[in-house]
């Protein structure tokens, strides 16, 4: 809920930047801090898309099929930014399919906006989709209610300060993930240092002690807070055979 907030605080803020201005809403008007902007091509490629579906995608399928999409990502960045973005700069256009009507005609520009919209709209799901999935598991909201929570925040942001919100959002994001990821990385490598330790088995041997003598085991009688903190850490074993029905074997 914490970074909900502060996301939602960070991109209304960035409504004072825009001035009332169609391209500062649009582009931020076209002056932005390099660090910012790498920063946000980070913050891109390592969205819920990245993180979770392509983890799930990696793990049902294989490498490649997780995969695509940062590829294609890559690509897209490479080719846009090698080919496009200085032509995009000296014409004053915007958007891609602006160029393309320049270049090619009208029929064009309806392909590659469709093309656009298409492509971004699936984006955009995957993105909403894992953010619903993740507010869900931490704050134990129903998904409907967390995948509706995000998006309304998200638009609220976006349509308060535009690129402006989307940049700066992504810029406090992507410092907030990376360090949670290498907070994770940290748990994972303690985790699988204890995990090969040897294991440290205590016995107990009681005489005259039943199994529902136990609190951990049922038991309505008797006090037992010690064993059952050893039974709340340890393990519980719940189905077993006794090889006689006195105690002599074990008093022997």
């Amino acid at each position: 809920l914490a970074f909900l907030i502060l996301s939602l605080a960070v991109g209304i803020y960035t409504a004072r930047f825009v001035h009332k201005s169609g391209e500062r809403f649009l582009v931020c008007g076209k002056s932005m801090p390099f660090i910012v902007i790498g920063t946000t091509l980070v913050a891109q490629a390592l969205d819920g898309n990245a993180t979770l579906g392509n983890s799930g995608l990696t793990y049902a399928n294989g490498f490649w099929s997780g995969m695509a999409l940062s590829l294609g990502l890559g690509l897209s960045l490479f080719f846009v930014g090698r080919f496009l973005a200085a032509p995009l700069n000296q014409m004053d256009l915007i958007t891609l399919p602006e160029y393309f009507y320049v270049g090619y005609g009208a029929k064009t520009e309806l392909a590659t906006s469709l093309v656009t919209f298409v492509s971004f709209s699936i984006l955009l799901a995957g993105n909403l989709a894992a953010l619903g999935w993740i507010m869900a598991t931490a704050a134990g909201w129903s998904y409907p209610t967390a995948l509706a929570v995000g998006a309304a925040v998200v638009f609220t942001y976006t349509v308060a300060g535009g690129l402006y919100a989307a940049i700066w959002t992504d810029f406090v994001q992507i410092y907030v993930a990376i360090g949670g990821f290498l907070l994770l990385a940290g748990w994972l490598c303690g985790t699988v240092v204890a995990a090969d330790r040897p294991p440290n088995v205590v016995l107990f041997v009681v005489d005259d002690l039943g199994w529902r003598d136990l609190q951990c085991y049922g038991s309505a009688f008797h006090l037992t807070p010690r064993i059952d903190s050893f039974a709340a850490s340890g393990v519980r074993f719940t189905q077993a055979y006794a090889s006689c029905h006195v105690c002599s074997p074990t008093r022997a």
